[in-house]
């Protein structure tokens, strides 16, 4: 009988080990559906952020808990979003998340793992659900070499004519209000916002503002005509570089940019108002201004003063042409600038972020290692031996020497592991440049662990938009990278999980609103720099340099509110635009040398090939505090900052006596007669560009302390690849083109008897013109030049 019972137990026991417990809640979990539309009509750009719209169904009973979105904008970067998900029986919801950019290059997109998951709760508990719907993240892309233009318009079917383009590559997506985003980042898949017949001020504040950030950030927006533009554009309005309050008729040949005998439209409406401060007029009807630009943080505003989208505009057939001419003015060009160069957030992290991984440590040198095997090895062998002896306790040897070999390696370690054992460390390193009352640039922050668990990081709300690292990851575990977390006031990178001793870096743009500046009076004649600098900033920076040319001339320490009298000499005829010759490594032995020479080498790469164009050095200041409050939470950390701020100076520079020009002492820019410009990297030592087979004016700009100077032009030296492209020079006096023969040794010279004064401008300007015919290889060599003259009084 027992033996029976103890069967009906086992058997039972089995049984209830077989049964799913589970499954309840499973189940409960499949009534949910997810499903997500990512960017405009489905489309995204590689590596950009877009908009993701999800619909969450739930036909069972109430359901409380999150998503985590993976989102990977290169190969070796990536995170997670999270959305609260609160849904109640038998509804759906639609949530609006912005995503900093996916690519199938990344090895979860092809092998097709999941990137959406669902929890139970809070994600941090881990309590994955299963979920009907989409697993996964799968737009189209929209090729690299086209441009995008997001039209906000009630009238968009009568730009139909714009869709196409004669020269530039673009792509057009209507975006109806509800599809306008709440946040900047959403709109990076789009180059170009054109708004017409759109009442701005109907979007939310969010949304205008996600504009406006947008635009600040690099984005071009082109704006038409309207009555009542104080209304129509909202917040907008006071951004814009024409404020319009009335109206008239104005002379139409303006647009009829191919000199059509046909030209059917004879006047336009045109509304007129009061040009806003740093606006330019670009194009006019009679007087009145017809188009005008201005910059926006390091966005562009182009407003046309008539509708663009109105009859019998928008019906003409080479509507497409003038807009064409248009989108030139806001150097639409070069918003494809990683066309064909490596990916961006990769790049920024070799050549920036990965260096931000080194911490300091207490180390033995290898003399102190000597020494201490040495000391180690007399102590135990000698005198330890005799001491014994002496006492006769030699048999006590078998526990001495483990006991002192012990003690030694401890006593190393925790020398060596002394600044690992006590509180968590952080590394912060950025580079910024100084626009407008902002600094932007880039910011890379790296967590060490003291011990095993979570770690949370926070900073001030859209002061840092950081991508994670996923260099040494391979697990595509959401739970085990990065959540990027937006909360009210500060947001958070979340790390879930970080082993034992061990780095998690984070990186990207960032801004903070800059209060300071360098107040400078600089003087530079023969080859000596004089003046004096003070520091409006709040920061107290540890070496100030003047950034001319490549070469970092050591101004001195400087702390806020002091002033500092500057005298040093610099080796160059002229002070220049700063650039850099590129991070070739670094043998220093010292991290924060190794970290600065990074800095600048970085700052020339990312912001000022990108976006400084003048021709003027600049003041580096490097300082050891951090610009943003970037801090851990739950943790007392210990921090290492190094940062680096740049800011425009205009040094008065007397130039006297004979001068050499070259390169690095010139302002060159191409105009695009015909083709595109992908890359330019004429402002570094690369010299180069990559160019679609096409017509372009590349103009050479002479410094601007030479304009209005007397002075004499006794050479000018071209020297250029002729593969596949046919050069010629502009003679300014006779207003015509002049073939450059380049059969001796690809070199084209002028001399005195040549009137070389004749060849430049009154602008200061030398134009030479390629006509590159290469078959499709975007690689160009542009010319090395050299320019010897004299400053005559």
């Amino acid at each position: 009988m027992r033996k029976r019972v103890k069967i009906a137990i086992i058997t039972l026991f089995t049984v209830l080990l077989c049964f799913n417990w589970t499954q309840p809640a499973a189940a409960s979990a499949e009534k949910i559906k997810i499903s997500v539309d990512a960017g405009f009509d489905g489309k995204v750009k590689r590596g950009e952020g877009f908009p993701l719209k999800i619909t969450a169904e739930n036909s069972g009973g109430d359901f409380s808990g999150y998503l985590l979105v993976e989102f990977y904008p290169t190969y070796n970067a990536g995170g997670a979003v999270p959305v609260k998900i609160e849904l109640p029986a038998n509804s759906s919801k639609e949530f609006e998340v912005a995503i900093p950019g996916v690519t199938e290059d990344h090895q979860s997109y092809y092998q097709n793992e999941p990137t959406i998951h669902l929890y139970k709760g809070d994600w941090r508990d881990g309590k994955a659900v299963a979920y009907k719907g989409d697993k996964t993240i799968k737009p189209k892309f929209i090729d690299m070499g086209d441009n995008v233009i997001g039209v906000l318009s009630v009238q968009y079917d009568r730009l139909k004519e714009l869709r196409v383009l004669p020269k530039a590559q673009t792509q057009m997506v209507h975006i109806k209000e509800e599809q306008v985003p709440k946040h900047a980042l959403s709109l990076q898949s789009l180059d170009v916002l054109l708004i017409d017949k759109f009442a701005v001020s109907a979007l939310s504040e969010e949304q205008q503002t996600a504009i406006s950030e947008w635009i600040a950030g690099g984005g071009v927006l082109i704006a038409g005509g309207t009555p009542n533009a104080s209304q129509f554009y909202g917040s907008l309005y006071s951004i814009l570089p024409l404020h319009t309050n009335n109206e008239t008729k104005g002379d139409a040949s303006f647009l009829n940019i191919n000199k059509d005998k046909d030209f059917p439209l004879k006047e336009l409406q045109l509304f007129t108002g009061d040009l806003g401060k740093d606006a330019a007029v670009l194009t006019e009807s009679g007087e009145t201004p017809a188009v005008v630009k201005k910059a926006h943080g390091q966005g562009i505003i182009l407003q046309t003063a008539f509708s663009l989208g109105d009859e019998p505009l928008s019906s003409w057939p080479n509507y497409s042409d003038w807009f064409d001419e248009l989108l030139k003015h806001a150097d639409i060009s070069n918003i494809t600038s990683g066309y064909y160069g490596s990916d961006m957030l990769d790049q920024l992290y070799w050549d920036f972020a990965e260096v931000n991984e080194y911490f300091p440590s207490s180390s033995f040198s290898i003399g102190v290692l000597i020494a201490l095997l040495t000391g180690y090895i007399i102590l135990v062998v000698p005198i330890l031996y005799f001491i014994l002896r002496k006492l006769d306790k030699r048999e006590q040897t078998w526990w001495i020497i483990p006991s002192i070999s012990l003690v030694m390696a401890v006593v190393i370690f925790a020398i060596g592991a002394k600044d690992r054992l006590g509180n968590p460390q952080m590394n912060q390193m950025g580079f910024y440049i100084q626009d407008q009352q902002q600094l932007k640039g880039y910011q890379s922050v790296t967590t060490l662990a003291n011990k095993q668990g979570a770690y949370t990081v926070s900073y001030p709300k859209n002061e840092f938009t950081p991508v994670m690292s996923t260099m040494n990851t391979t697990s595509f575990e959401p739970l085990r990278g990065a959540v990027m977390e937006n909360k009210t006031k500060r947001d958070r990178v979340i790390f879930p999980s970080i082993e034992y001793w061990s780095a998690k870096t984070v990186y990207g743009p960032a801004q903070h609103e800059s209060a300071g500046s360098f107040k400078a009076d600089l003087t530079f004649k023969n080859g000596q720099l004089t003046g004096t600098v003070e520091n409006l900033y709040g920061y107290d920076f540890a070496e100030l340099y003047l950034w001319t040319g490549n070469r970092q001339v050591k101004l001195g320490p400087v702390n806020k509110g002091e002033t500092i009298s500057v005298k040093a000499e610099v080796k160059s005829s002229f002070l220049t635009r700063p650039y850099s010759n590129g991070y070739g490594g670094s043998n220093q032995q010292d991290i924060n040398e190794m970290k600065q020479e990074r800095l600048f080498s970085a700052a020339s790469t990312f912001l000022l090939d990108q976006t400084y164009k003048d021709n003027k050095p600049v003041l580096a200041g490097v300082l050891t505090e951090p610009v943003i409050d970037i801090k851990m939470e739950d943790n007392k950390e210990k921090q290492h900052n190094l940062n680096l701020i740049i800011e425009k100076t205009d040094a008065k520079q007397e130039i006297t006596g004979k001068f050499t020009l070259k390169n690095d002492h010139l302002n060159a820019r191409f105009k695009i007669i015909d083709g595109q410009v992908h890359e330019d990297w004429y402002s570094t030592a690369n010299n180069e560009a990559l160019l679609d087979d096409g017509e372009y004016d590349y103009i050479y700009q002479l410094p601007t302390e030479m304009i209005g100077k007397n002075y004499r032009l006794d050479e000018i030296k071209l020297t250029m690849n002729s593969y596949g492209v046919k050069y010629s020079i502009y003679h300014q006096r006779e207003n015509e083109w002049i073939d450059i023969d380049l059969s001796k040794n690809n070199s084209f010279h002028l001399k005195e008897k040549d009137s070389i004064d004749e060849y430049i401008s009154e602008k200061g300007e030398l134009i030479i013109k390629f006509n590159k015919n290469s078959n499709g290889d975007p690689y160009t060599q542009l010319p090395n030049i050299t320019i010897k003259g004299e400053v005559t009084p």
